[in-house]
């Protein structure tokens, strides 16, 4: 539950264990918006969803739109006729800009791969130490 609460007044997560290949049975209704807040929607209807994995629903209402406040004019216009420039009585705050996406770093690698070849470069180091070790043993003789 996002910005509201469930029909019966609390916000704490709803859980409903469904069998694979099942639908949830019991899809919350009646959610109330938090003020501020209006609509509501599921991100992904559970009534409609075939659960096969662990999921989870997310019920969201969205943030009321405040429509920009009417421009007034000045009373202290001259008396020629002149029209003084609208003045807003209100400024609204905006509100923050959601976060930007991440960059894509291009790098589409394989970690099993360089992970391998780290794994027998290792390898390699700790036979040829073994080796440099046993042919000092050898000229001891």
């Amino acid at each position: 539950m996002v910005n509201g609460t469930w029909g019966d007044g609390t916000t704490t997560d709803v859980s409903e264990t469904v069998a694979d290949g099942a639908s949830p049975e019991g899809v919350p209704t009646g959610m109330v918006a938090d003020p501020g807040f209006t609509g509501g929607t599921w991100g992904v209807d559970p009534a409609s969803a075939i659960i096969t994995a662990d999921a989870t629903f997310t019920y969201t209402f969205e943030e009321e739109s405040v429509a920009p406040p009417e421009p007034t004019t000045d009373p202290d216009a001259t008396a020629s006729g002149d029209e003084a420039e609208p003045k807003p009585t209100d400024t609204a705050i905006p509100s923050p800009a959601p976060a930007p996406p991440l960059p894509s770093t291009g790098d589409n690698s394989h970690v099993g791969f360089w992970t391998t070849l780290m794994a027998l470069s290792a390898m390699g180091l700790f036979g040829m130490a073994l080796a440099i070790r046993n042919s000092g043993d050898m000229r001891r003789q």
